[in-house]
């Protein structure tokens, strides 16, 4: 007979504790990201799209309300988070903790000889607010909680970008130059894509019902495709990779490698073949 799993009062209180950071911490992204639901539409007019840029580059040297507004959120739930009951307990002598203790060190010794010390200041002033927490969600969630706060929020904005290119009429996939990017800059819409990628592969790999994410990460490559980025697309790449090291066995490790070697093959003849101009028009270089 199948065994049915009971959860009792603390994992319901577990639960609810989670989605209220998971919750707060999409507030914050939400304030501190220039979201925009007529971006699409500006997009379409680049000399609109280029005045707009330069509105929000005016905005972002001068007082950005958003942003403090995001900070203060953050802030607020580092003091609280810190001082509540710790979920995961954070190991500090790892190599990648002493590179992140030399990096914040070499910041804060860049104010001796920066050229504007006060610029200087409210720069390590924010990327102090940014560590707290940093800080404060790694001992509030755990691993899994992680990966389903990147499939919450990368859902969520990718389903936001969908709903308003549909709205607006500007969803147009198969027109020449096309770039899905909904209510963010293209760039920043397929680093989400890849974010969702990642987490749906990896929740796959402890869920019962696999299809569903990978359907999630099919869906999350064609959108960022869509946008026609190369950085995300790297960084997808990159972060696979590493993700398929740390996980995978010796059997699948070589069937990537000849996937992968049968890809680059691909891609080697493709360049010989198509003219660089041509090459540099499909990827939008």
């Amino acid at each position: 007979m199948h065994k049915c799993t009971q959860f009792g009062p603390t994992d319901n209180l577990r639960r609810q504790a989670s989605w209220r950071i998971f919750f707060t911490l999409f507030v914050v992204f939400w304030f501190a990201q220039p979201f925009d639901i007529f971006y699409s539409v500006k997009y379409l007019d680049r000399t609109e799209l280029l005045e707009n840029v330069a509105a929000q580059t005016a905005q972002v040297q001068s007082v950005n309300v958003g942003r403090r507004v995001a900070l203060g959120i953050l802030s607020l739930f580092a003091l609280v988070a810190l001082r509540g009951k710790r979920t995961t307990t954070i190991r500090r002598r790892t190599a990648l903790g002493s590179v992140l203790v030399m990096f914040l060190g070499w910041a804060v010794c860049s104010s001796l000889w920066a050229d504007d010390v006060v610029l200087t200041l409210k720069r390590l002033t924010v990327l102090g607010a940014l560590c707290l927490g940093a800080l404060a969600a790694a001992r509030s969630l755990s691993f899994m909680e992680f990966i389903t706060f990147g499939l919450f929020s990368g859902g969520a904005t990718l389903a936001v970008g969908v709903l308003c290119e549909l709205f607006l009429g500007t969803l147009r996939p198969f027109d020449v130059g096309y770039r899905f990017c909904g209510e963010l800059n293209p760039i920043y819409q397929g680093y989400s894509c890849g974010m969702l990628v990642l987490c749906a592969i990896a929740s796959a790999r402890h869920a019962r019902n696999r299809w569903v994410y990978h359907l999630c990460a099919l869906i999350g490559v064609g959108f960022l495709l869509l946008t026609r980025s190369r950085g995300p697309l790297v960084a997808l790449a990159l972060g696979w990779a590493m993700y398929a090291v740390l996980t995978f066995s010796r059997r699948q490790k070589l069937i990537t490698l000849v996937v992968v070697m049968f890809m680059a093959s691909g891609l080697i003849v493709l360049v010989q073949q198509v003219n660089l101009q041509d090459l540099q028009r499909l990827l939008l270089l």
